[in-house]
C-alpha cells in the first residue's frame, strides 16, 4: 500500500505535458522497466518477447542513413521479437 501511495504521489507532481512536448516516449520506457522481471520465475514457459528500445534505436539507424533522417516518413522493418 505505501508503495502504491508513493508512486501515486510521484506521478500526480509529474509533468506529463512537458515529457511529451519534448518528444520522450514515456510509456516505452515505463513498458520496459515494467517488464524486465515479468514471469522470470517461470522457466520461459510464459515468457514475454519484446525488443529492448536501445536495439530498436540501432536498427532504426542502420535502416534509415543519417543523410535521410528526417527526410523519410514510410519505413518498415520486420522484427522477429515483436510476435
Amino acid at each position: 500500500d505505501a508503495f502504491c501511495r508513493a508512486i501515486i504521489n510521484k506521478l500526480g507532481d509529474f509533468s506529463f505535458e512537458r515529457i511529451f512536448n519534448e518528444k520522450y516516449d514515456f510509456y516505452a520506457a515505463l513498458f520496459e522497466y515494467l517488464i524486465k522481471d515479468y514471469n522470470k520465475d517461470s522457466g520461459g514457459k510464459y515468457a514475454e518477447y519484446y525488443t529492448p528500445h536501445a536495439v530498436a534505436k540501432i536498427m532504426a539507424a542502420i535502416l534509415v542513413p543519417e543523410a535521410v533522417r528526417g527526410k523519410v516518413s514510410n519505413v518498415s522493418c520486420y522484427d522477429p521479437s515483436a510476435g
